[in-house]
Protein backbone atom coordinates (compact mmCIF):
# COMPACT_ATOMS: atom_id res chain seq x y z
CA UNK A 1 0.00 0.00 0.00
CA UNK A 2 2.35 2.71 1.08
CA UNK A 3 4.31 1.61 -2.20
CA UNK A 4 1.75 2.35 -4.38
CA UNK A 5 1.00 6.17 -2.77
CA UNK A 6 4.76 6.37 -3.05
CA UNK A 7 4.51 5.48 -6.56
CA UNK A 8 1.59 7.60 -7.35
CA UNK A 9 3.10 10.69 -5.38
CA UNK A 10 6.54 10.27 -7.49
CA UNK A 11 4.09 10.13 -11.33
CA UNK A 12 2.09 13.25 -9.75
CA UNK A 13 5.32 15.32 -9.24
CA UNK A 14 6.95 14.08 -12.40
CA UNK A 15 3.81 15.20 -14.60
CA UNK A 16 3.76 18.46 -12.50
CA UNK A 17 7.66 18.91 -13.57
CA UNK A 18 7.26 18.17 -16.73
CA UNK A 19 4.32 20.40 -17.30
CA UNK A 20 6.16 23.31 -15.91
CA UNK A 21 9.66 22.40 -18.22
CA UNK A 22 7.40 22.73 -21.00
CA UNK A 23 5.21 25.81 -19.83
CA UNK A 24 8.67 27.78 -19.43
CA UNK A 25 10.89 26.39 -22.37
CA UNK A 26 10.40 29.04 -24.75
CA UNK A 27 12.88 30.61 -22.19
CA UNK A 28 15.78 27.96 -22.23
CA UNK A 29 17.92 30.44 -24.01
CA UNK A 30 17.81 33.37 -22.32
CA UNK A 31 20.17 34.10 -19.78
CA UNK A 32 18.99 33.62 -15.83
CA UNK A 33 20.29 34.86 -12.91
CA UNK A 34 22.48 32.67 -10.76
CA UNK A 35 21.89 30.08 -8.16
CA UNK A 36 18.16 29.12 -9.20
CA UNK A 37 16.69 26.91 -6.11
CA UNK A 38 14.22 24.68 -7.23
CA UNK A 39 10.32 26.12 -5.77
CA UNK A 40 12.01 28.88 -4.34
CA UNK A 41 13.87 30.62 -7.35
CA UNK A 42 16.07 33.08 -7.00
CA UNK A 43 14.67 34.88 -3.81
CA UNK A 44 17.63 33.54 -1.34
CA UNK A 45 19.79 35.48 -2.61
CA UNK A 46 18.71 38.53 -1.94
CA UNK A 47 17.46 37.85 1.63
CA UNK A 48 19.30 39.47 4.20
CA UNK A 49 20.61 42.11 2.01
CA UNK A 50 20.76 46.28 2.18
CA UNK A 51 18.66 48.19 -0.59
CA UNK A 52 22.25 48.98 -1.99
CA UNK A 53 23.44 45.63 -2.28
CA UNK A 54 20.55 44.51 -3.92
CA UNK A 55 20.40 47.19 -6.22
CA UNK A 56 24.02 46.72 -6.96
CA UNK A 57 23.66 42.89 -7.52
CA UNK A 58 20.60 43.52 -9.96
CA UNK A 59 23.00 45.84 -11.79
CA UNK A 60 25.63 43.11 -11.97
CA UNK A 61 23.33 40.88 -13.40
CA UNK A 62 21.83 43.11 -15.99
CA UNK A 63 25.49 44.19 -17.37
CA UNK A 64 25.75 40.63 -18.01
CA UNK A 65 22.80 40.34 -20.24
CA UNK A 66 22.01 42.28 -23.54
CA UNK A 67 18.24 42.38 -23.81
CA UNK A 68 16.65 40.09 -21.68
CA UNK A 69 17.15 38.21 -18.30
CA UNK A 70 15.15 35.32 -16.21
CA UNK A 71 14.62 35.44 -12.93
CA UNK A 72 12.25 32.97 -10.60
CA UNK A 73 10.09 34.60 -8.31
CA UNK A 74 9.64 31.10 -6.69
CA UNK A 75 7.52 28.86 -9.64
CA UNK A 76 7.11 31.75 -11.26
CA UNK A 77 8.80 33.02 -14.58
CA UNK A 78 10.07 36.99 -14.40
CA UNK A 79 11.86 38.54 -17.50
CA UNK A 80 13.34 41.25 -16.97
CA UNK A 81 15.01 44.23 -19.22
CA UNK A 82 16.79 47.14 -19.45
CA UNK A 83 17.01 47.59 -22.96
CA UNK A 84 14.87 51.10 -24.14
CA UNK A 85 13.65 49.36 -26.96
CA UNK A 86 11.87 46.84 -25.50
CA UNK A 87 10.59 49.00 -22.31
CA UNK A 88 8.86 50.57 -24.73
CA UNK A 89 7.75 48.08 -26.35
CA UNK A 90 6.04 46.88 -22.97
CA UNK A 91 5.10 49.98 -21.68
CA UNK A 92 2.92 50.22 -25.07
CA UNK A 93 1.32 46.91 -25.02
CA UNK A 94 -2.01 46.58 -23.57
CA UNK A 95 -1.60 43.45 -22.51
CA UNK A 96 1.50 45.20 -19.67
CA UNK A 97 -1.07 47.43 -18.17
CA UNK A 98 -2.10 45.43 -15.12
CA UNK A 99 -0.09 44.89 -11.94
CA UNK A 100 1.54 41.16 -12.03
CA UNK A 101 0.61 39.08 -9.55
CA UNK A 102 4.24 39.41 -7.72
CA UNK A 103 2.47 42.78 -6.72
CA UNK A 104 0.06 41.19 -4.13
CA UNK A 105 2.41 37.95 -3.81
CA UNK A 106 4.85 40.50 -2.43
CA UNK A 107 2.65 42.95 -0.88
CA UNK A 108 4.17 45.89 -2.44
CA UNK A 109 2.10 48.80 -2.73
CA UNK A 110 4.38 51.39 -2.24
CA UNK A 111 4.62 53.05 -5.71
CA UNK A 112 4.89 56.22 -7.40
CA UNK A 113 1.00 55.72 -8.13
CA UNK A 114 0.29 53.16 -5.93
CA UNK A 115 0.55 54.41 -2.54
CA UNK A 116 -1.92 56.08 -0.34
CA UNK A 117 0.15 58.97 -0.09
CA UNK A 118 0.42 59.79 -4.03
CA UNK A 119 -3.41 59.08 -4.20
CA UNK A 120 -4.35 61.91 -2.06
CA UNK A 121 -2.03 64.31 -4.48
CA UNK A 122 -3.62 62.68 -7.17
CA UNK A 123 -7.45 63.86 -6.49
CA UNK A 124 -6.15 67.23 -6.21
CA UNK A 125 -4.88 67.58 -9.56
CA UNK A 126 -7.51 67.87 -12.31
CA UNK A 127 -7.51 65.13 -14.92
CA UNK A 128 -7.59 67.96 -18.04
CA UNK A 129 -5.06 69.94 -16.73
CA UNK A 130 -7.77 73.14 -16.50
CA UNK A 131 -6.04 74.69 -13.54
CA UNK A 132 -3.02 75.03 -15.16
CA UNK A 133 -4.25 76.21 -18.65
CA UNK A 134 -3.78 79.51 -17.85
CA UNK A 135 0.20 78.90 -16.74
CA UNK A 136 0.75 77.11 -19.79
CA UNK A 137 -0.39 79.87 -22.21
CA UNK A 138 1.47 82.37 -20.46
CA UNK A 139 4.57 80.41 -20.74
CA UNK A 140 4.23 80.11 -23.87
CA UNK A 141 3.35 83.46 -25.61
Amino acid sequence: MHLLLLLLLVTFLGVLFRNHRRKYSFAKLWPEMEPVYPLIGNGTIMLGKSDPDRFDMLLEVFSRSDRLIKLWAGPKLVLCTSHPDLIRQLLNNEHCLEKPFLYDFVGYYRGLFAAKLHSNLRQMCPKDGSKFGSIAKRGNG
